[in-house]
This record gives structure tokens, C-alpha cells and sequence, in this order.
């Protein structure tokens, strides 16, 4: 959403799903890059290139594709 007057909403044909660049942590509030998603935050995490999710963002067919496996299971 870019605006509220008028309302102006962005969507995409294909959805993708953002990752925190370190695990989360409860006992950790304070680390950002647990609980933020956002690539110009998460960047700055030493995980952030080390981590087994490329750029911390799957695309929503790697999500089914992951969904399926775990079911499957």
C-alpha cells in the first residue's frame, strides 16, 4: 500500500516469502535480523550470505515445493 487518498494497493502475479537472516530467537528480542525480513536491514547480518535460503526469499513455488516435501514426509 502506497496511499490511503485514494487508496493505491500494489499486487503481484507471483508472491514471494521473506526470511530473517538469523534464527529466531525469543530470548534475543533485540536482534533485528531475527525478526526483521527486510533485505536492507537483514544485509548486514554476518548469515546473511551464508544462509541456505539464497537472499532470504523464496519465490511461492519453492514454498509448495517445500510444502509437498515436508507432508509427504
Amino acid at each position: 500500500m502506497t496511499d490511503f487518498d485514494p487508496l493505491t494497493i500494489w499486487m503481484w502475479d507471483t508472491p514471494y516469502i521473506r526470511f530473517g537472516a538469523e534464527d529466531y530467537n525469543i530470548e534475543d528480542i533485540n536482534n533485528l535480523f531475527s525478526h526483521l525480513t527486510n533485505n536492507s536491514i537483514a544485509k548486514y547480518s554476518k548469515n546473511f550470505f551464508d544462509n541456505k535460503i539464497e537472499g532470504n526469499m523464496w519465490d511461492i513455488e519453492c514454498f509448495r515445493e517445500y510444502l509437498k516435501v515436508k507432508i509427504n514426509k
